[in-house]
């Protein structure tokens, strides 16, 4: 995930019955995979929450801002972490834990 442009958003249902399909679900796993990528996991009780769960994830969607920056180690197809802050606490920020710098002229941006 982390050599994608792309964000991984999740929709678990947690229901509060155990069914056979719930109990594949492992919500921390699920976390960890879309904060990587910067989107998150929304988690219902019951299916008839996915609209609700589906209409979050879009809005956060619309509302999105692209920030860029020149990396001090370009090309060295390394891992490196970054943190996206904000002085404004009315602002919330959800941006992916790192990146790749994918080496030049590979494939795999």
């Amino acid at each position: 995930m982390v050599r994608r442009d792309a964000f991984v958003y999740a929709i678990a249902i947690d229901t509060p019955e155990p069914q056979a399909i719930a109990k594949q679900v492992n919500v921390n796993t699920l976390n960890e995979i879309t904060g990587q990528s910067g989107g998150r996991t929304e988690v219902v009780r019951a299916t008839a929450d996915l609209d609700i769960a589906t209409s979050r994830i879009a809005e956060e969607l619309n509302s999105q801002y692209v920030l860029a920056y020149a990396s001090p180690n370009p090309g060295d197809g390394k891992y490196h972490s970054i943190r996206v802050r904000t002085t404004d606490p009315t602002y919330k920020v959800r941006a992916r834990s790192g990146y790749v710098a994918a080496r030049r002229g590979s494939q795999d941006h």
